[in-house]
């Protein structure tokens, strides 16, 4: 799996494209501020909403084991970030990659690239896994 390359822009780093719908769920305040400047066209809205691009940011562990399924029925079939707290972050709460991982992959997802979002949060990029 990849390793984000030190130096590139944040929104690079999750793929956002001139254009792109871009849905932020349970994003903390400073969310939209880690990435900026969006290329033109891109949008952010927040709530659980069909976009091009879906950024959860899943802090808690039960939070995280109710909503996953929703969370991809909503996405459908575009790619899913899964943040979360870094446990060297003062907000973790047990929710690790491992976790975040098996539990997608029972769902039918398949993680992709992962990235550090900043000191405390870092991610998984999951996509459907395609039909046998």
């Amino acid at each position: 799996m990849p390793i984000s390359k030190p130096g590139r822009l944040l929104v690079d780093k999750l793929g956002v494209k001139p254009d792109m719908k871009v849905v932020l769920i349970d994003a903390p305040r400073h969310a939209e501020s880690l990435i900026e400047p969006l290329p033109d066209g891109a949008e952010i809205i927040h709530g659980r909403e069909k976009g091009d691009l879906l950024i959860w940011f899943a802090a808690d562990p039960d939070l995280f084991h109710s909503s996953v399924a929703e969370v991809f029925r909503v996405a459908g079939s575009v790619p899913v970030w899964i943040a979360w707290p870094k446990q060297a972050s003062p907000s973790f709460a047990g929710l690790t990659q491992n976790i975040i991982r098996q539990t997608s992959i029972d769902l039918g997802w398949v993680d992709y690239k992962i990235c550090s979002i900043d000191a405390t949060w870092s991610g998984l990029l999951f996509q459907r896994r395609k039909a046998k």
